[in-house]
């Protein structure tokens, strides 16, 4: 499963909390799916690595996990570690993550959120000319048309959604998405399953839906 996260409300504390526990949640996440190897695209590293190495030992029963740690996002995206405005300072911090252990590195190109949060192209192109001299790859969350382009023109790995909230891709961004081998990882259950948690009109969950389903035959 190449997009999964351990987020801290699930699996906090992981170099301590209970094995049994941590197997339970494993298991309900990936395990009974048959999950044997994941990469997390985002989430505390040193907790993330904790868990892993309980899982190395055979203390707990889980997927191999490789992992892109902590998100770098654009400067102003409150109450995230990783936040930067500049290639030097998006450097830094992935650095800094692959000191750690990390197995990538993850971008927030642009905020979901607020569109005006954005990382700056020069930010993602020296993080991935940093990650491919490391022979890691670079993920990236899109989020609307100003990342998306970003992301592309800048050469990242892989995409780790589509963009439901434009419209079709234009035959120049695929052109380019082809010629960079970019991947892509559709998570298109995911957009369905977070609409409705969130109580969104049917409606609009199947045209944002449909959104995604598209770009990804395209």
């Amino acid at each position: 499963n190449s997009h999964v996260h351990f987020q801290a409300r699930t699996f906090g504390g992981a170099d301590t909390a209970d094995a049994r526990i941590l197997t339970t949640r494993l298991t309900d996440m990936l395990g009974r799916w048959g999950f044997t190897s994941v990469f997390d695209t985002g989430s505390p590293l040193a907790n993330t690595l904790a868990l892993r190495k309980r899982i190395n030992t055979g203390e707990v029963l889980g997927p191999r996990i490789l992992t892109a740690g902590d998100v770098i996002y654009p400067k102003g995206a409150q109450n995230q570690k990783y936040q930067v405005s500049t290639a030097a300072e998006a450097v830094a911090a992935a650095n800094e993550l692959i000191a750690g252990g990390a197995s990538a590195i993850k971008l927030y190109a642009q905020a979901w959120w607020d569109l005006n949060l954005a990382l700056p192209p020069e930010a993602i192109h020296a993080v991935v000319a940093l990650a491919r001299a490391r022979g890691l790859p670079v993920f990236v969350h899109p989020s609307h048309q100003r990342g998306l382009q970003n992301a592309v023109d800048n050469g990242v790995d892989i995409l780790v959604h589509t963009t439901p909230q434009i419209g079709p891709w234009s035959d120049s961004l695929l052109t380019q998405m082809k010629a960079r081998t970019i991947a892509l990882i559709p998570t298109l259950s995911l957009w369905r399953f977070e609409l409705q948690r969130d109580s969104a009109p049917g409606d609009w969950i199947e045209t944002f839906v449909n959104r995604g389903v598209a770009q990804l035959r395209q």
